[in-house]
């Protein structure tokens, strides 16, 4: 169900440490990443017909002295313009994509270690993951868009939920004794478009990604969410805090529900 348990927290589990470094199993993770980032790095130089760099000997040297460069793709907040402009970013960059191919642009999402995301960001950046990274054109598919998830459904369904639905989802995490918010009605709706699993990837956590095959096998970026702390102090509007700009910022990977804060 949606409410959360209560549960007494492990003393000897931090679940935020300072952003210095990464974490043991982080940076276990990426030296496998590193390792198959060198060939598809290697194709995509390769489709560039370089004339003047010798892609053999650059790539050689990067597998023998393990620098292989680390690449990133951060997409910004903004809403459902910020999760489909990225996601055709992600589109133009996949090399399993022939017109990427063609434009000599595919492969450099294959040769990426992080995919991140910010509010409407994040939603591309949990969703490709969570579906064990899918193309663009497969994964847009499984979200149906046509779907106006708050203001035309009338029968609940594995791709949506009506407004009664919702609410009583929500009603279960109130009843059990934790705050409900407008985010809790937003982030319901949306999860209908963007999660998979059953009712609106209920039983879906980020933390599972980790147990996918493709990421296990390294075969995807790892992604990260980035977010904004508020405190009770901070402005409020209609009923929402807005962080301060200089807030905490929290970073969270799924490899391990630990984050790291700056």
């Amino acid at each position: 169900g949606y409410a959360p348990d209560p549960v007494s927290c492990p003393t000897n589990l931090p679940w935020i440490r300072p952003a210095v470094g990464l974490s043991r199993d982080e940076a276990q993770w990426v030296e496998g990443r590193k390792k198959v980032i060198l060939g598809s790095l290697d194709a995509y130089l390769k489709r560039l017909n370089l004339d003047d760099f010798d892609t053999d000997e650059y790539i050689s040297r990067l597998n023998n002295t393990s620098q292989t460069p680390i690449m990133g793709m951060a997409i910004s907040g903004g809403g459902f313009g910020s999760a489909y402009t990225g996601t055709g970013l992600i589109r133009a960059l996949d090399d399993r994509l022939p017109a990427a191919n063609e434009q000599r642009t595919g492969g450099l999402l294959q040769s990426m270690t992080y995919l991140s995301g910010l509010s409407g960001g994040s939603w591309p950046a949990v969703s490709f993951p969570s579906y064990n990274f899918p193309t663009a054109d497969e994964i847009v598919d499984y979200w149906e868009p046509e779907i106006d998830r708050f203001f035309t459904v009338t029968n609940t369904s594995a791709e949506a939920a009506t407004g009664k639905a919702i609410f009583e989802q929500i009603a279960t995490k109130y009843l059990a004794g934790f705050e409900v918010a407008l985010s809790d009605y937003l982030g319901r709706g949306f999860a209908y478009e963007f999660i998979p699993g059953q009712s609106g990837g209920l039983n879906t956590t980020f933390s599972g990604i980790r147990n996918l095959s493709n990421f296990i096998n390294h075969q995807m970026p790892m992604p990260i969410i980035h977010l904004a702390s508020v405190e009770p102090e901070d402005a409020e509007y209609y009923d929402l805090l807005v962080p301060a700009s200089n807030g905490t910022i929290v970073s969270s990977a799924s490899y391990r529900l630990n984050t790291s804060s700056s």
